[in-house]
């Protein structure tokens, strides 16, 4: 099952970006793979850690992590993403974008706050 599928977005992410948090090696995570498919039409199915779950105004999102990637300078970067969440009614998890950058910036502050303040 693609992404496509599963959540009905696509690939288009708007608003992936990498934060200057590691996660500690040796921790492992729960893990969700999705499909994602680049700008020549190709198809790549990623596993991806999930961070949690927390909810913004009613509503449910999730927080993965992508594996890392060597960055230019030879740094290891990993890529999170937020997605609204939701379940079909056989418990399979429905993805969704965050449409508006005022919604997306709600959502990342209670994100930092649950996930990464002390």
């Amino acid at each position: 099952m693609t992404d496509k599928e599963k959540c009905g977005c696509g690939c288009g992410h708007d608003h992936d970006h990498d934060h200057d948090h590691d996660f500690e090696e040796g921790i492992e995570l729960d893990t969700i793979f999705l499909t994602f498919e680049d700008e020549d039409g190709q198809e790549e199915e990623v596993e991806c850690g999930i961070i949690g779950f927390f909810n913004v105004e009613d509503q449910e999102y999730i927080a993965l992590v992508v594996p890392a990637d060597e960055g230019e300078e030879g740094d290891l970067e990993e890529q999170i993403y937020i997605y609204r969440y939701d379940e079909d009614e056989d418990g399979q998890p429905l993805l969704d974008l965050i449409e508006s950058e005022e919604e997306f910036e709600k959502v990342n502050e209670v994100f930092e706050r649950e996930f990464f303040e002390d």
